[in-house]
Formats: structure tokens, C-alpha cells, sequence
């Protein structure tokens, strides 16, 4: 669909997606900005806050919003929280239904916390796959 922009490997039972054009989106082009503005997904709407944890506890969908962002132009982006807050509604009842349970905090001044790190040998080992991919 959209191979053209995407680079997609196919490793084991997980798909790696890469942007071909080395930048953080594939429709983010250096000149011109992002290709699809008005047309964007509901997770480019929300920059620069950061849905850093969804977790499920109880049969909860547990949906945590951040505020902090290494962005410099920040501060002019943010939404009004209750904006962002209907923005995850949505996107949460896309993913996970209408009969689901979704439970949305803002904990505003706190950067997420990166406790998963026993992701990052994983995330090492997955970078290293692909560049070996590339470089075929």
C-alpha cells in the first residue's frame, strides 16, 4: 500500500517498518513539511504529547498522556488536553472497540518513564537486522 514510502521486513512473527526516506515520517519532507496535513492520523494530530504507556489492567485500557517533549516549538503545538483526551477516545475505540473500558490519565510536567528496559537489547537487536537488511 504504501511501499513506495515504507520500507517493510518481515522478521520471524514481527514486521520492522521503516520510513525509506531516513526521516522520523514518511510524509515529512525537508522543504515542504508533511505531505498529508490536513489528512494526518489522530497519533501526528496529537504532537507533541506522548502516549508513551497503554496498558490493559482489569480489562481497563489504561491510556497514559505526557506533556514533556524534547520539541522546541512545543509549547505553540499543544492541544487543549480535553482535545487531546477525545483524539485518544477515538483512537482507543478504533483499536480496541466500543465496549471497552478506556481510563485516560495526563500527568502533566513528567516525562515518561522508560521502565522497559529490558526492550532495549531487543530494540539494539532489531536495529542491527536491519541495517544488516540494507546493506545486502
Amino acid at each position: 500500500m504504501h511501499s513506495d514510502r515504507l520500507e517493510i521486513i518481515k522478521y520471524d512473527r514481527m514486521y520492522i517498518v521503516y520510513p525509506r526516506n531516513n526521516l522520523p515520517c514518511p510524509y515529512w519532507d525537508r522543504q515542504n513539511g508533511c505531505g498529508i496535513y490536513k489528512d494526518r492520523p489522530i497519533d501526528c494530530r496529537l504532537y507533541p504529547y506522548d502516549l508513551h504507556q497503554i496498558v490493559e489492567k482489569k480489562g481497563i485500557i489504561e491510556i497514559i498522556l505526557y506533556d514533556q517533549t524534547e520539541c522546541p516549538h512545543k509549547e505553540n503545538l499543544f492541544m487543549p488536553v480535553e482535545e487531546a483526551k477525545k483524539l485518544i477516545q477515538t483512537l482507543a475505540r478504533e483499536v480496541y472497540g466500543a465496549d471497552k473500558p478506556i481510563k485516560i490519565k495526563f500527568e502533566p510536567g513528567r516525562k515518561p518513564t522508560r521502565a522497559f528496559g529490558f526492550l532495549n537489547p531487543v530494540v539494539a537487536w532489531l536495529s542491527k537486522i536491519v541495517r544488516a537488511y540494507r546493506q545486502q
